[in-house]
């Protein structure tokens, strides 16, 4: 799950931030430091931009739900994120390498081994 809203970043508003857990630190069975990152986009996130900003926070936990959503809707309920809402997380697509043709490549020429021997 990710959280999508309007969100303001040293004087900067950004329209549509997108906000996931990066990283969760147990500290106890019942407490944890979540560490968050904002993204410019949905867009920015999926093609594996750094976030605009990344901080932790510390929440209390069930010890019974699933962690990265408990710790979602965690943040959702802070003042932090107000207003913002609740979707899937977007895949991070890696970009495509097309196959090149290897005549493309320059060829290193064969080391002399006659002159090398003498």
């Amino acid at each position: 799950m990710a959280l999508i809203g309007k969100y303001t970043f040293n004087g900067q508003e950004i329209a549509a931030a997108y906000v996931v857990v990066k990283a969760v630190e147990f500290k106890t069975q019942y407490s944890a430091m979540v560490s968050i990152a904002v993204y410019s986009s949905k867009e920015a996130y999926s093609i594996g931009m750094l976030p605009v900003s990344d901080f932790m926070m510390s929440f209390l936990y069930d010890g019974a739900s699933a962690p990265w959503d408990f710790f979602e809707k965690a943040a959702l309920a802070s003042d932090s994120f107000s207003g913002f809402i609740q979707e899937e997380t977007v895949v991070i697509v890696q970009p495509f390498m097309a196959q090149r043709s290897t005549a493309l490549l320059g060829v290193a020429p064969e080391p002399d081994t006659a002159s090398a021997s003498e």
